[in-house]
């Protein structure tokens, strides 16, 4: 994610979005050893911790031991303002300034300067951004769609196959969405 205000409570964001982020890629029937590992990196234009650096790797801790624990999920925070002299500080500064080269990244480098400063480019990012714009239109209607689906057989009005059938999926498929 990445974000460029300042937010009041980044680490209440990560937890919220983390978690919509996890239960949209994972079926709810996942046994938990089959949930996948996630790392969500978190890119702001502010230091979050105001402590003065680039990267902030996060780790769960068992509190009065020190012992670090995994439970498949991690924290990266990433911010453009701490200009630290690491190569993620570096590679802020290719991301943010719009002339900025840097002769560590200069395939970042170049591709930034594609779409940021070319009309080619532009437009390049403009027919994707529109792309990404309808698809999520459509997933949306597809999402409604499935919602209505849900309703009509709850209030009995249709039956599982019927309401499968319209949105192309399995009756055992349907039944699960039904039942989560």
């Amino acid at each position: 994610e990445v974000q460029k205000n300042t937010e009041p409570d980044p680490q209440r964001r990560v937890r919220f979005e983390s978690g919509l982020l996890i239960s949209r890629l994972t079926d709810p029937n996942t046994p938990f050893k089959d949930v996948e590992d996630v790392v969500f990196v978190y890119i702001s234009g502010f230091d979050p911790f105001d402590l003065g650096r680039s990267i902030y790797y996060i780790d769960r801790v068992v509190r009065g031991l020190g012992n670090v624990v995994y439970n498949g999920f991690e924290e990266v925070y990433v911010n453009a303002a701490v200009k630290d002299g690491t190569d993620v500080a570096a590679l802020m500064n290719v991301f943010t300034e719009d002339a900025a080269y840097d002769d560590r990244f200069p395939r970042t480098s170049e591709i930034k300067k594609h779409f940021k400063l070319t009309e080619e480019g532009r437009q390049e990012m403009t027919a994707e951004l529109e792309k990404i714009m309808i698809e999520e239109r459509n997933e949306g209607r597809t999402e409604g769609r499935i919602e209505a689906m849900i309703n009509l057989v709850s209030e009995g009005l249709l039956t599982i196959a019927q309401a499968a059938a319209q949105i192309g999926e399995s009756e055992q498929d349907f039944s699960r969405r039904l039942h989560a």
